[in-house]
C-alpha cells in the first residue's frame, strides 16, 4: 500500500509535532521491519529537534532586544504564561461564548457539538 515510500511517510510523521503513532502503528501491523522504523524515526526526531533549538536559540535573540533587556522579557513570558493558563484552566469558554444570543461564536461552539456529538449542557 505504502509503495516504497514508507521511509518517507515515517520520516514525515516523526519530523512533526503531531502524533507519529499514526503512521508507525500501520507499519508495525503490516510487519514493516522494526531496524527500517527505527531510522525514520530518528532521524524525523533529530530534525524536529534541531528546528526547536534553531528557532528557541533565534527567537531568544529578539527577547534580548526587547525594551529593558532579558530580565524585563523574562518577567513579561512568565506573566504571560500565566495568565493565559489561567484563561485556559479556569474560564468556563462554552458559557462565555454562548451567553449572548445568536452570533458567530454561538454557532460555532453549537456546530463543534454536534460535530463531536456533545450533550448540550
Amino acid at each position: 500500500m505504502l509503495s516504497g515510500s514508507a521511509f518517507l511517510v515515517a520520516f514525515l510523521f516523526a519530523a512533526t509535532p503531531g502524533p507519529d503513532n499514526l503512521a508507525f502503528i500501520p507499519l508495525g501491523i503490516v510487519r514493516y521491519s522494526p531496524a527500517k522504523r527505527f531510522l525514520p524515526l530518528f532521524l524525523g526526531k533529530f530534525v524536529l529537534t534541531l528546528f526547536v533549538a534553531f528557532a528557541a536559540r533565534t527567537s531568544s535573540g529578539l527577547l534580548e532586544d526587547a525594551p529593558g533587556g532579558g530580565l524585563f522579557a523574562s518577567i513579561l513570558s512568565l506573566v504571560l504564561v500565566i495568565l493565559i493558563a489561567f484563561l485556559m484552566t479556569k474560564v468556563d469558554w462554552e458559557k462565555r461564548l454562548t451567553q449572548h444570543g445568536n452570533g458567530p461564536a454561538v454557532r460555532l461552539v453549537k456546530g463543534i457539538q454536534r460535530l463531536f456529538r456533545i450533550p448540550r449542557s
